[in-house]
């Protein structure tokens, strides 16, 4: 079976170190290592740019560089390639912060064995690469949240002129054929069938209004752009108190004005979704919106003492919270519900937000 070759840089001013962890690992019986070596940090780090290597050995006090910046220094230069540390018998408090600085290990030199120096460098390998992996997924991750965040912008910004289409358009035609009407009516006799024709279609279009409003309402209410967030959610709570059965009350201690437009919508929707939320499953009679401006974030509570449900159980999203947590954590913020059958239930909904983002609205 053919071994896999692996290239290794020794960075070591000792030549007579070098050569030992040469000797050593040319009798490893897992892997075949190429080792190559560079008497100082510069001469080092030339070789890396100018050629691939699997690992570096890496003595922390060279000619042209002492101590953990000496670490520091290469890790800048060779973020992708794993690292060990080679420290001397009284430097093992400095090899244990290279670690904790991102060096895959650290070998005292003279009590390094040919098993533990291939097993050093075997695990060094499978950390990076599992690190590597990680980063990817991560960076994956974050710019598909980035281009959901930017589809988001763009369907916002669909309904804001969706929603002024129809509030410019087709409520104030409709408005204003009403108005037509109603100047009519006191020229018709009271018995007259024209009349009650006209209160007919008068009927018909207070529908039509009605409907188009909530329309508006649905795609992005233009109090929203108006004026702002803690308006927007009196509007949606007067909204909602209108349908009877279930009374609200709105607490909110903020110091902003306004907040960055898409993250108005999306607390605007979570509050819609959670209100939706305590209508259709909690029973409840009386809920509370709470909205709270912290130092570096933003705090949006739901409340209700309803009936509660088994929060063990949001996976299958029966309740319908897995939305909240959704956007919630596509604009970089968390949502914690805590419920329990008979208790009532919390939705707890945070947001970073720094003075940047406040400078930019």
């Amino acid at each position: 079976m053919n071994q896999q070759t692996l290239r290794v840089l020794v960075i070591e001013d000792n030549p007579g170190d070098a050569r030992l962890i040469a000797a050593l690992l040319s009798v490893a019986n897992t892997a075949v290592f190429a080792v190559e070596s560079a008497e100082t940090l510069a001469s080092g780090i030339a070789r890396l740019r100018d050629d691939k290597f699997d690992a570096v050995l890496l003595d922390l006090n060279l000619p042209d560089s002492s101590g953990l910046q000496t670490f520091l220094d290469l890790q800048a230069e060779i973020e992708s390639v794993p690292i060990v540390v080679l420290s001397g018998l009284g430097d093992e408090e400095l090899g244990l912060r290279a670690v904790k600085e991102g060096a895959q290990d650290y070998l005292i030199k003279g009590k390094v064995e040919t098993d533990v120096l291939e097993r050093s460098l075997r695990y060094a390998l499978e950390r990076k690469r599992s690190e590597e992996a990680i980063r990817r997924q991560t960076h994956e991750l974050q710019r598909n949240e980035k281009l959901l965040r930017q589809l988001l912008d763009i369907q916002e910004r669909e309904r804001q002129l969706v929603a002024y289409d129809i509030h410019d358009g087709f409520v104030q035609d409709v408005v204003g054929a009403k108005m037509m009407l109603d100047s009519l009516e006191h020229k018709l006799e009271a018995t007259d069938e024209s009349r009650i024709r006209l209160a007919t279609a008068r009927e018909l279009l207070q529908k039509a209004i009605d409907e188009g409003r909530r329309m508006i309402s649905e795609l992005r209410p233009l109090i929203i752009d108006e004026q702002g967030i803690v308006e927007a959610i009196h509007y949606l709570i007067n909204e909602e108190q209108s349908k009877g059965d279930l009374s609200l009350e709105f607490h909110h201690s903020v110091r902003f004005t306004r907040l960055p437009r898409l993250l108005e919508g999306a607390l605007f929707r979570i509050v819609q979704e959670g209100l939706t939320n305590v209508r259709r499953h909690s029973q409840a009679a009386t809920a509370s919106i709470t909205l709270v401006q912290r130092e570096g974030g933003i705090s949006l509570c739901i409340d209700d003492a309803g009936i509660g449900f088994d929060a063990a159980r949001i996976s299958d999203d029966r309740f319908g919270v897995r939305g909240i947590q959704e956007r919630a954590r596509l604009f970089g913020g968390t949502a914690k519900v805590q419920s329990s059958p008979g208790e009532g239930t919390h939705i707890e909904v945070e947001f970073p937000l720094s003075e940047a983002d406040l400078e930019d609205v």
